[in-house]
């Protein structure tokens, strides 16, 4: 094996390790916003539009989250339709909403939409780049 073809290898592999890495941050920042939540959705609208995707290159490579509670369709089209909005054209991101246009107003009224999850995210990014 060539070098250049080594260095290749050895560059798709980290990125792979790296898709993987952010797959289970956005999980369980989902999970921890889902299990956290200090609000009452009456209509299932705010909980279903929180979720997350993984962008590489402007293309979704997995998204996570949305999962639809009581009539909370339209809470999880605009909770994917924002990640659509919010994803880069270039690099590796991951990217985790409350789609609903109320979700800061709520957040606000210092009720936990998405805070617990993002806090997650940030503690467990800082323990990967040690």
């Amino acid at each position: 094996m060539e070098f250049s073809e080594f260095a290749q290898s050895f560059k798709e592999e980290v990125r792979q390790d790296q898709l993987e890495w952010l797959i289970l941050v956005g999980e369980e920042a989902y999970e921890m916003a889902v299990n956290s939540r200090t609000f009452h959705d009456q209509t299932g609208c705010l909980i279903s539009s929180i979720g997350y995707a993984v962008v590489r290159d402007g293309e979704i490579q997995h998204e996570g989250g949305f999962n639809v509670v009581l009539n909370g369709e339209e809470g999880r089209k605009r909770g994917k339709k924002l990640i659509e909005e919010m994803m880069p054209s270039k690099g590796t991101s991951l990217i985790f909403v409350a789609g609903e246009h109320y979700a800061t107003f709520v957040e606000a009224k210092g009720y936990d939409v998405n805070t617990a999850g993002e806090l997650i995210i940030d503690k467990l990014m800082a323990e990967w780049q040690r």
